[in-house]
């Protein structure tokens, strides 16, 4: 993916996480915001976060993170 495509990706999910947050507030559901944690100073996703897939696509690396996940989860248990 060149870097158009990764903030153009950025972006669409930007949007759906802000559409997923509004319809959870609509229904009076919890939201863990899994996106924003995730996003370098520039609001683009951090590149640490990326793993190359066989050269097609990039996709979240698990072990880059698996730590920061698991916080948002445990923080969005009350």
């Amino acid at each position: 993916m060149n870097e158009r495509e990764v903030s153009t990706r950025t972006q669409l999910r930007r949007i759906y996480n802000n559409y997923l947050k509004y319809m959870c507030r609509q229904k009076s559901l919890a939201f863990a915001d899994d996106f924003s944690p995730f996003l370098d100073p520039n609001g683009d996703t951090d590149e640490r976060c990326y793993t190359p897939h066989q050269g097609r696509d990039w996709h979240m690396s698990y072990a880059a993170s698996e730590e920061r996940m698991v916080e948002i989860i445990s923080a969005s248990i009350p």
